[in-house]
């Protein structure tokens, strides 16, 4: 079947481990921000920004400041580069290697307590596009109807996490997905977790019909969604571009939600597996349900502290967790 079965605390234990490398390297990365000075020096700020994963259509707005350079005028220039399984963008942007990153806003809380001083700076998506899918005929309401059933679901996910302490799981088989769909379209009783323009398609494309539903949907968890965040000490030292890229990345997704092919084809070059057909169908997606707000990636303090409760709820997070140092709206609407 070509998965991994995996032992989650043993997985949570790397997590933790990796998150105490971000933490050390947020201590360099007040260092390590002066790279945007020298390059002013110059008569130019460049602003290096590293995606959460290969490029793709959940990112578009943000390739579309690579492709369209909003900036130049005022001397900023965008650098974009892919993600991946060995560049955490957590890990780059905490250890000074990147001025500025995209991750879930989740995942900036959770490092935080481990030690980070991340700040989310641009919301991203609204709705998260996170979800989970069933073969069609196979019932998918809610969490717990995962009981009984093989699931692929990475176990470092924060909404995972959540589901298995709020729900009776002790039955579900949970396997680690490894990049593809070829183990669900084989066992029609198996689940998968999933992006709601991707995979779908995909198993659809296969001629297997699935239900899809949005973790939002199944356990009322509904955290930002690749949003556009730095270090403390880089957002004091540079504000200007940080100010910049918030202003851009806003631009970048209202063009890319317009007029997606341009930045597919940007993408493209540095993903050159990229179905471009299907990127297009997600910037169609995308455009409705709510995914973004009006203007894009507006944040709200109330939705912060309702993540914040769930988390802490869960048991993920201390009960005095402060969730105002993650986030700040100071660069939104300007």
């Amino acid at each position: 079947m070509n998965l991994r079965r995996t032992n989650t605390s043993g997985r949570r234990d790397l997590l933790r481990a990796a998150i105490g490398v971000l933490a050390a390297g947020a201590l360099l990365a007040a260092g390590a921000s002066g790279a945007s000075a020298q390059d002013a020096s110059k008569g130019e700020t460049t602003v290096k920004i590293i995606m959460s994963w290969y490029a793709q259509a959940s990112q578009g707005g943000y390739w579309a400041m690579d492709l369209n350079q909003y900036a130049a005028a005022k001397g900023v220039k965008f650098e974009v580069s892919p993600g991946g399984p060995a560049a955490n963008s957590m890990v780059q942007v905490a250890s000074g290697k990147f001025d500025m990153g995209i991750i879930g806003a989740d995942d900036v809380l959770m490092a935080n307590k481990e030690g980070t001083d991340l700040v989310v700076v641009f919301g991203g998506f609204d709705v998260n596009p996170r979800c989970l899918m069933s073969h069609e005929g196979v019932q998918l309401n809610s969490v717990e109807d995962m009981k009984g059933h093989l699931v692929a679901v990475n176990p470092g996910l924060t909404w995972w996490m959540l589901a298995q302490r709020t729900y009776d799981l002790k039955d579900v088989q949970q396997v680690s997905p490894t990049g593809g769909i070829g183990a669900f379209l084989k066992d029609p009783a198996m689940m998968q977790q999933c992006l709601i323009d991707n995979e779908p398609a995909t198993a659809e494309d296969q001629g297997v019909k699935v239900n899809v539903k949005l973790i939002r949907d199944l356990m009322d968890y509904n955290p930002y969604y690749q949003v556009l965040f730095t270090t403390r000490a880089y957002l004091e030292a540079h504000p200007e571009a940080v100010q910049a890229a918030v202003t851009a990345a806003e631009q970048g997704w209202t063009d890319f939600l317009a007029n997606p092919k341009p930045v597919v084809d940007h993408m493209l070059k540095a993903n050159p597996n990229l179905d471009v057909a299907q990127s297009l169908k997600a910037a169609e997606i995308y455009k409705g349900d709510g995914f973004f707000t009006t203007p894009v990636g507006r944040m709200a303090p109330e939705r912060w502290e309702q993540i914040r409760d769930r988390v802490v709820a869960g048991g993920l997070l201390p009960a005095d967790y402060d969730v105002t140092k993650a986030y700040t709206t100071r660069f939104l609407g300007k």
